[in-house]
């Protein structure tokens, strides 16, 4: 009887408990269409009665609350792709502005290499044109002189002088090397730097001879009786000994011993005045001395033209007769 009793209050709540799935399951489907309104829902949920309305209710809301969630999670994860495609195109861009940088800084110290380079190859230029054009002024100069020199000989045999060159490195034929020994007081050995003047002088030992004068000088290195010597003594027969060698000092004409070359001349008397043969080859020896050195009748001097000493006398004596020996000796050098 109680089997019975329950069989028939399960038919009973049956019906009504289907109705419930039922009502339930068409809220669930209508959940889930996106189609359903809201409205719709509620309308639905009416029919069904309160306890369905708070389920129905409860639903929504947990509906509403998950399509927030997925909104905001979606909303989140495109903000920060977003984020992220930022920072990745500005550091993309970053990147690019380095090696942009890098790039122009490369271009920088190569045109700066370059430039540098140009110069160089300018100024190696620049030097190589100018050393051409100094070496050019040089030949055309050469060649201007050498030209102006051929000229004036080719003058000179148009009119009759004479070309042949003295070798100055000899002493004329006439002239007997008889060099005194090196002392302290008539050849010192000292060299002469420069030649400016040639200095005439007498003896001061009448009737003496050109190898006795000489004699005297090499006895000096013994008696030391003075400092006294000459390059040249011409003799009463117009002998010429040379006593210094050109090229050194002799003590001869005082302040002037340093850029002279001095000649003795001997004399028969008091007078000073000097033999035909001895004038005749004074002349001949000054004559070349002045070929050898370059200098002019006006650079030939007498001993008192340095000191006021009366040497050579018979010139200092008579300035007329000094007038004309210089003239013999221009005529000489012309």
């Amino acid at each position: 009887m109680a089997e019975n009793r329950e069989q028939e209050d399960s038919r009973q709540k049956t019906p009504e408990k289907n109705a419930r799935q039922n009502d339930l399951s068409r809220y669930v489907f209508d959940w889930r269409n996106p189609n359903m309104s809201a409205g719709t829902a509620e309308k639905k949920s009416g029919q069904t009665g309160g306890g369905d309305e708070n389920i129905l209710n409860l639903t929504e809301g947990d509906s509403r609350a998950s399509a927030d969630t997925e909104h905001t999670a979606s909303t989140r994860t495109d903000e920060r792709a977003d984020e992220s495609g930022m920072a990745g195109k500005k550091k993309k861009k970053n990147t690019g502005r380095r090696a942009a940088g890098g790039k122009k800084a490369a271009e920088q110290k190569k045109n700066s290499g370059g430039t540098g380079k140009r110069r160089k190859k300018t100024g190696k230029r620049l030097l190589r044109v100018w050393l051409n054009r100094a070496f050019a002024v040089i030949l055309f100069a050469a060649f201007l002189a050498l030209l102006i020199w051929g000229f004036s000989r080719l003058l000179g045999v148009l009119n009759g002088e004479q070309t042949t060159e003295v070798d100055y490195d000899v002493l004329p034929d006439y002239v007997t090397e008889d060099y005194l020994t090196v002392n302290s007081y008539s050849r010192p050995g000292i060299s002469l730097s420069e030649v400016n003047g040639i200095v005439i002088h007498y003896t001061a030992n009448p009737g003496a001879t050109a190898q006795q004068n000489r004699d005297y000088f090499e006895g000096l290195a013994e008696s030391g009786e003075t400092h006294a010597s000459s390059h040249f003594i011409i003799g009463l027969d117009g002998e010429v000994i040379a006593c210094v060698p050109l090229g050194e000092l002799a003590y001869a004409s005082n302040s002037r011993n340093t850029d002279t070359i001095s000649i003795e001349c001997c004399h028969e008397d008091e007078t000073g005045e000097f033999t035909e043969a001895t004038y005749e080859s004074l002349v001949k020896l000054t004559v070349w001395l002045c070929g050898k050195y370059g200098l002019e009748s006006e650079d030939v001097i007498r001993h008192y033209d340095i000191t006021g000493k009366s040497c050579p006398r018979y010139y200092v004596d008579n300035p007329d007769a000094w007038t004309e020996f210089l003239a013999d000796v221009a005529d000489g050098l012309s």
